[in-house]
């Protein structure tokens, strides 16, 4: 009896060894998921940093493309009114070519006579 009592004894003090090493390593395995974990958030914090800053250049940008998109505007509106006042002096001018021309056939007539 007094043999099984020991068998016992010493099995259950193998478990407790077991245990306690299982302990030990899922203590280990909790502290490294810890500082994955710490890890992560500092990744996550970085991300963030990031992006904040990428929206902060994105808006820049819509800000410089917004004031260039409007120069563009002004500078086309520019040149349209321009172009408006050349045809319309080109229009004067053709005008009074076909003008002259007709007093040059009425000219050139009675000269004829």
């Amino acid at each position: 009896m007094e043999d099984k009592i020991n068998k016992i004894y010493d099995l259950m003090e193998k478990m407790y060894i077991e245990l306690q090493e299982t302990k030990k390593d899922l203590g280990k395995k909790i502290d490294q998921n810890s500082r994955d974990i710490s890890g992560l958030k500092d990744d996550v914090s970085g991300l963030k940093n990031d992006v904040s800053g990428l929206k902060d250049d994105v808006l820049r940008l819509e800000n410089q493309m917004h004031d260039k998109i409007g120069i563009l505007f002004d500078a086309q509106k520019t040149t349209n009114d321009r172009l408006e006042i050349i045809e319309n002096k080109v229009d004067s001018i053709a005008a009074k070519v076909d003008n002259h021309d007709f007093e040059i056939k009425v000219f050139r007539k009675r000269t004829a006579k």
